[in-house]
């Protein structure tokens, strides 16, 4: 890499507001934290400011003009912008790099060729775990060795389509930086003093099920890594510090773990002491009864949360052969939820 070159990345993460409140782009700041963390030169990148609502196209254009390449985290409520952000953008300078990665985007080869071959404004598509590929292309960007970059695909200069297939996931959880105490987010929150925040927080990463309706446990290989414990206390500080109100905890089977009740308690600790949070979402896990009862009980009793989720997946037999899952047993389904309208009640 050329290291007298500073170079410029550009960060979209476009989020809905909620009650005059926005998510910090969580899934750009880890791509950044990590990159900042194994980038032999990371003092040769600048991290323009994400991106992060909805804004004028031309606005958006405007602020990404100065980036030599521009990072889209894409889902099903922002890919619409996202499209039209990157159709313009490149209208303006064709030289501009764009990589579209997240959720949004297909996996499978012949997926990745027709997602490109429909939105020519896009370089590259980046699938499946984010860190190794955003930090893979940053590495490469100079000489533009995307052949080097595992879980991408991209259309060459010859009208060639070119497939990498996934990496491997990361399995040492322990390692990753955090966006919110490695100072990623600090700059954002001091350029918008009067924006309110919300923060997203992600405990472990993966799903052990594999429901046909849903590519979590697909995406992730059904593998569950766990986050530092350590580092999450320390991140649950930073947003009591910060008076950030919400948390929507990212996990997709929260009390899948029994660590995930001392979790939970910090949470409801920092509360009281600091009055923030004020409250923590989460997805709960249905198959540990005792963790997510005392779970509960804890978010309940703090103000934390108040409802719980056990819906059935389907009532019907044929629709449950054909996601490959089964309900709950209903015996158990009615426990659960008599013991929850007692919490609720607080006479538990």
């Amino acid at each position: 890499m050329d290291k007298s070159k500073k170079i410029n990345v550009g960060l979209v993460q476009i989020g809905d507001e909620f009650g005059e409140e926005y998510y910090l782009p969580y899934s750009i700041g880890v791509l950044v934290a990590y990159a900042i963390k194994n980038l032999e030169y990371s003092d040769n990148f600048n991290f323009l400011l994400p991106i992060y609502k909805k804004t004028d196209i031309s606005l958006a254009v405007d602020i990404l003009l100065s980036a030599d390449i521009v990072f889209f985290s894409n889902y099903v409520w922002n890919h619409q912008i996202n499209i039209k952000i990157a159709e313009h953008l490149k209208r303006h300078s064709s030289s501009h790099i764009i990589v579209f990665g997240g959720p949004h985007i297909p996996e499978k080869d012949t997926s990745i060729y027709s997602f490109l071959h429909s939105n020519p404004s896009i370089d590259i598509a980046s699938f499946g775990e984010g860190e190794i590929p955003f930090l893979r292309i940053l590495q490469n960007i100079t000489d533009k060795h995307w052949e080097k970059v595992p879980s991408i695909g991209f259309i060459t200069g010859n009208n060639n389509f070119i497939y990498n297939p996934t990496t491997e996931r990361i399995d040492d959880y322990s390692k990753l930086p955090s966006p919110y105490l490695n100072g990623v987010f600090d700059p954002l929150i001091k350029a918008n003093p009067a924006q309110k925040w919300a923060a997203l927080i992600e405990t472990n990463r993966g799903c052990p099920f594999s429901c046909s309706y849903c590519y979590w446990g697909k995406k992730t290989r059904n593998r569950v890594y766990l986050h530092d414990i350590n580092k999450i206390f320390k991140e649950i500080d930073w947003i009591s510090s910060n008076n950030i109100e919400f948390i929507f905890c990212c996990d997709a089977n929260f009390g899948m773990f029994k660590r995930d009740i001392e979790i939970v308690r910090k949470v409801s600790d920092n509360k009281k002491k600091y009055g923030y949070p004020k409250v923590f979402s989460v997805q709960n896990t249905k198959n540990t009864p005792d963790t997510i009862i005392l779970l509960q009980k804890i978010l309940n009793d703090s103000g934390l949360q108040k409802g719980v989720n056990i819906a059935l997946q389907s009532l019907n037999e044929k629709t449950l052969q054909s996601i490959r899952r089964s309900n709950i047993d209903n015996k158990y389904y009615k426990y659960l939820q008599q013991t929850f309208i007692k919490i609720s009640a607080n006479s538990l």
